[in-house]
């Protein structure tokens, strides 16, 4: 998208040219003199637009990104946050983060040095783990990161394999939803759309990029990017390489957890019913008689933080032990909530 001797620190090139194409006025030369194609022209006007949002205007950016795996979006990303911060394409490995406490721990940083427009990019390194918990602790760490460096004008992207694996309250937040495809090795397609929430219908709304160049107004369809330079392809696939088996060991560590929750979380009917027998007046319902007892299972649940099925299932057994009847239960699993 990008000639590779763009520089945006230029500010001849910055201030004056590429102004003159969003005021609609004629450029300060010839077009042949600025030594891009028309595509690079439209790629430079984009990436002014997108970086005028938190340079110029002082806000904060927040772009989600999806595409399938290796379709190229997180190199992408990483050209782009080359080309918004001198601190991302120094360091990487800091910038980009795969979960909350790297985040945090990157926010503060970022808070003691006064970096300004700061890029962050939320990754997953190429790893297929995808949950909604893993996304909830980000969006909690997203909210501490604006009350924390919002005066700063972070740009943050996420990324994901297709947009609805980000959490809802992330997507409401976002700005810009980039979709990225591939069909050959040579180089990626990008779609961008900006994104606009409505608070009273509940949802969003996206609509294509437009673009004045020369005056001549542009509806941007997609952008075709070619592959990265050889020394950023280099070192994000180090980054890539490195936390895969960290991810894995995490996977592993999630699922030996939840079988040992689950084997936790067995319930003894049997026992916990002759409690209550024994203990009626500590989970009597309003519709309990000397002669018939009723047992309330909101109590039964409070109690032993059990589901609302074992619950109930717990309050019938302890009912008919009450009256003297005949039992035959067995164990139970609770979903404890």
């Amino acid at each position: 998208m990008l000639p590779a001797n763009f520089d945006p620190s230029d500010p001849q090139l910055w201030e004056r040219r590429c102004y003159a194409y969003d005021a609609q006025m004629e450029p300060d030369g010839n077009i042949t003199d600025l030594g891009f194609t028309r595509e690079e022209l439209i790629g430079l006007v984009l990436f002014r637009q997108l970086r005028a949002e938190v340079v110029k205007k002082g806000l904060s950016l927040f772009i989600t990104v999806d595409g399938r795996h290796r379709s190229g979006k997180s190199r992408f990303i990483a050209v782009l946050g080359s080309l918004f911060s001198e601190e991302f394409k120094e360091n990487l490995k800091k910038f980009i983060v795969s979960d909350a406490n790297s985040l945090l721990n990157l926010v503060e940083e970022i808070d003691a040095k006064k970096i300004l427009n700061p890029f962050i990019m939320v990754d997953e390194a190429g790893s297929a783990m995808n949950s909604a918990d893993w996304y909830e602790r980000i969006q909690k760490a997203i909210i501490k990161t604006m009350t924390i460096i919002g005066y700063l004008h972070p740009t943050i992207v996420f990324l994901a394999p297709i947009k609805d694996l980000i959490l809802s309250g992330i997507r409401k937040m976002s700005h810009i939803h980039l979709k990225i495809t591939r069909s050959n090795n040579n180089y990626a397609c990008v779609v961008p759309y900006n994104v606009h929430y409505n608070s009273f219908r509940g949802k969003p709304f996206f609509s294509k990029f437009k673009l004045n160049i020369f005056g001549m107004p542009i509806r941007l369809n997609s952008l075709r990017v070619s592959l990265p330079p050889k020394e950023l392809d280099a070192a994000y696939s180090a980054i890539e390489l490195e936390r895969k088996p960290i991810m894995l060991r995490e996977i592993r560590n999630d699922a030996v957890k939840a079988a040992i929750k689950e084997k936790r979380d067995v319930l003894d009917y049997e026992e916990i019913s002759d409690f209550i027998v024994k203990n009626p007046k500590l989970f009597e319902s309003e519709k309990s008689r000397p002669d018939a007892l009723k047992f309330n299972s909101n109590l039964v649940k409070a109690k032993f933080r059990c589901s609302v099925r074992d619950a109930q299932t717990i309050q019938v057994i302890a009912e008919r032990k009450a009256r003297g009847g005949a039992i035959d239960v067995q164990k139970g699993a609770s979903g404890k909530q």
